[in-house]
């Protein structure tokens, strides 16, 4: 995780008007920036839906890709959750579900951390017939 070849995860530690004037001046010269949970994902013109894209190409150019999955429970993990064919939201005690623009495939988590993400694997396992 910490071996980064696309974006740089920062921890924001000085106050608020400070982490604006952050956001705007890395945007201003071209860098995209997803607010996360705990840190601040900076990168290029990539994000988690282009990587996601890649990997289902990668895949689907070797066998059939019967269903992809993605979970997340923040902003940064939108671009991921709107390519994937189920979108599971893991509620988080901090903030909301991130907001999609799809409805469809959406799965939304009760539990919290990783116990949601196991409700949310274990669901969609289900819904595709791999788990009773």
């Amino acid at each position: 995780a910490n071996q980064r070849d696309f974006s740089e995860p920062v921890r924001w530690l000085a106050d608020d008007a400070q982490r604006e004037q952050f956001i705007e001046r890395l945007a201003s010269h071209g860098a995209q920036l997803h607010i996360g949970g705990r840190f601040i994902a900076v990168s290029g013109a990539l994000d988690k839906g282009e990587a996601l894209r890649w990997l289902r190409d990668q895949y689907s150019a070797e066998s059939n890709v019967v269903s992809v999955v993605a979970l997340g429970d923040s902003d940064n993990d939108v671009p991921m959750l709107e390519v994937a064919d189920t979108a599971v939201l893991v509620r988080s005690p901090e903030r909301d579900y991130p907001a999609l623009s799809r409805t469809e495939g959406v799965v939304r988590t009760e539990g919290v951390g990783p116990v949601g993400w196991a409700e949310g694997i274990t669901r969609w396992l289900r819904a595709e017939g791999l788990r009773d």
